[in-house]
This record gives structure tokens, C-alpha cells and sequence, in this order.
């Protein structure tokens, strides 16, 4: 959140001459404190470290942030203002982004509380070893954690978006510098790696609409579990590609495959584990058919060992830079 209002208010003040009913400036000010993609969290990963919730339990506004969230984005736009008036009158915007910044840090920190410098950790591995870290910062710690071998895979299946080319964004990051990188892929590229990565024992981070077609009560995601056109004489919902166009659809929740059905050498369904507690689904997880996959997933994570030279080679064409509402979400 930090690292977010910093690059908050360097993007409100490199877009201060522009038109406050521009696209851009209306997107940057819409944005949100908290939440990304997968770049965004290794950037601030890299940065910082991480601790176990052992060495840092959750407050009540880390474990349901959404009131921080509101309190935080309503004073960085209310900076906004003058921001983008002390930029355009040339006025040094130092020591106003220093209160700036003195605010943001104490607002979160009375929320989330501070982390530690140093922990005790204690684990045991799949061997039922046990180890201990002793005196260990955030940053040491993160060094026990395998995440530099992945990439994001997207299917974003318009015209305008060719698969198989090379893709970044302006304006989206969690630490300023830093930006997204993902290949545009067809979904059964996606399908067949995430089936290589939960084969090799991985569970995979996706992102999709979780709100179309799903009952939390049963723990099921179908397109077929609900019938409201015919129920309601309604034309049949647009494609994929149209969705994403007239703001029908697009990523907005993370979750884990976890594992999937197969019958006659086709997986009909997937397993998920969500995020919001045992109460929802069948203790948290949820049965996804293979139709819904199709329409609903739009990023997914993949270690680069499984991609195979043609996906890694993309990586090294030339990068086709997008705006923010040009994204899949």
C-alpha cells in the first residue's frame, strides 16, 4: 500500500497537464491501494521480504482490509487536488510528497501494525524434519521461498490482442520502476500447463470472474448450473472477447488450482481453493468444469520449466506496451 500511493502520486503528477477528465488521469485516480497481479507482489517481495503469520498475526484491518482501503484511496485522492495544481504552477513537489508519504506510513502502520526486524521460525518439511531460523529478517526469510521461476500467462482472445506476442503495461505496478510482463496465450495452452504444473505437485495461481456462474453454497462453478436466458427471454451472454470489451467480464479474484478430473484422457473439471474461509464452498474449495475454465480464466502462473522453447522464446521478442484498460480484468 505503501509503495502504491508512492506510485499514486508520481503518476498523478507526470499526468498533472493532461486533462482531468482524460482516460488515464479517471483511470489513475480509480485505482486500488491494495490487491495485483503477480509482478506486483514479487516487486514489493523483493523489496521487503515476508513474514510468516506466526511472526506477525493478522489485525482486524489485515484480515478484512476493505475499510483501510476506503480511508487510504479517499486521502490520496483528496492529494490528487493539489498535487496536480502545485505541479502545474512548476512548484517543487519535495517536501509535500515527504508529508505526503509521513501521512500514508502512519495511516497504514495504525491499521496493519509494524513487522518485525527479526523472528524465530519454526517448520517442519515434507520429510517431517524439523528446522528453526533464528533471528531472521523478512528479507533472509523470502529467501527460503521459490518464486523467481514463474511467469503470467493471459487469454485475452480480441482481435487487437494477438496470442503469442510479448505484453506490458504504463502505469501499473506495485514499486515504482517495476512493471507487469505476461504472454498472451489460446486457453488450452494455459489448460495444458496448469494440468503439467499440478502433475509435478504445484498448485497454481489463477485469476477469473468469480462472480459469473457459481454457487457458493454447493461449491460449484458451471456455466450450465444457472438458466436465465431462457428464463427470462434475454439474448445469450457475449462471447469472451465481447465481454472484455463492453466491461461484461474480465479477472478480478485470485485462486489455486489444486488439482483436476479426468475421463477418457479429458479433464472435465478442475478443483479450486479459494480464499474466503471454510464457510464458503465445500470448506473453501470449489469443483470448476472445464467450460467454465474456457470462458471465465483470464491469467494464470507458470513456472518457466514447463513452457518449452517456443513460449520461452516470446520472452525475448519486442514488448507490446498497453494502458491500464487495456488489461483482461
Amino acid at each position: 500500500m505503501y509503495e502504491k500511493a508512492n506510485l499514486f502520486f508520481n503518476n498523478i503528477a507526470r499526468t498533472a497537464n493532461i486533462d482531468l477528465n482524460d482516460r488515464l488521469v479517471k483511470d489513475i485516480l480509480s485505482s486500488s491501494p491494495e490487491g495485483g497481479w503477480w509482478d506486483m507482489f514479487i516487486s514489493i517481495f523483493n523489496k521487503y521480504g515476508i513474514v510468516p503469520e506466526k511472526a506477525m498475526p493478522d489485525t482486524v484491518d489485515a484480515a478484512r482490509s476493505v475499510n483501510l482501503s476506503r480511508i487510504l484511496m479517499s486521502y490520496l485522492r483528496s492529494q490528487a487536488k493539489d498535487i496536480r495544481q502545485l505541479s502545474n504552477e512548476g512548484q517543487d513537489l519535495k517536501e509535500f510528497k515527504q508529508n505526503y508519504l509521513n501521512d500514508v506510513y502512519r495511516i497504514i502502520a495504525m491499521h496493519l501494525g509494524m513487522p518485525p526486524e527479526k523472528f524465530d521460525f519454526v517448520y517442519e518439511d515434507k520429510d517431517k524434519n524439523v528446522h528453526q531460523l533464528n533471528d531472521c529478517t523478512p528479507l533472509k526469510f523470502a529467501e527460503n521461498l521459490d518464486t523467481q521461476n514463474c511467469v503470467t500467462l493471459i487469454n485475452d482472445p480480441r482481435e487487437e490482442r494477438p496470442y503469442m506476442k510479448h505484453y506490458t503495461s504504463d502505469f501499473i505496478a506495485s514499486v515504482e520502476g517495476e512493471c507487469l510482463d505476461f504472454l498472451n496465450v489460446e486457453i488450452d495452452v494455459i489448460k495444458d500447463l496448469v494440468k503439467k504444473m499440478i502433475d509435478n505437485g504445484r498448485s497454481v495461481w489463477m485469476s477469473c470472474d468469480v462472480h459469473k456462474t457459481v454457487s457458493h453454497e454447493h461449491g460449484i462453478f458451471n456455466e450450465n448450473i444457472y438458466n436465465h436466458c431462457d428464463l427470462l427471454s434475454i439474448p445469450k451472454a457475449l462471447d469472451k472477447a465481447d465481454r472484455l470489451d463492453y466491461s461484461d467480464g474480465g479477472g478480478n479474484h485470485a485462486m489455486l488450482f489444486t488439482g483436476y478430473h479426468e475421463e477418457n484422457g479429458k479433464v472435465t473439471k478442475w478443483r479450486i481453493e479459494n480464499s474466503w474461509g471454510d464457510k464458503k464452498g465445500e470448506k473453501g474449495f470449489y469443483e470448476l468444469s472445464d467450460e467454465w475454465f474456457n470462458e471465465h480464466v483470464y491469467t494464470s502462473l507458470i513456472c518457466k520449466d514447463l513452457l518449452g522453447d517456443e513460449l520461452l522464446a516470446v520472452f525475448d521478442e519486442p514488448v507490446v506496451k498497453l494502458m491500464p484498460w487495456e488489461l483482461p480484468y
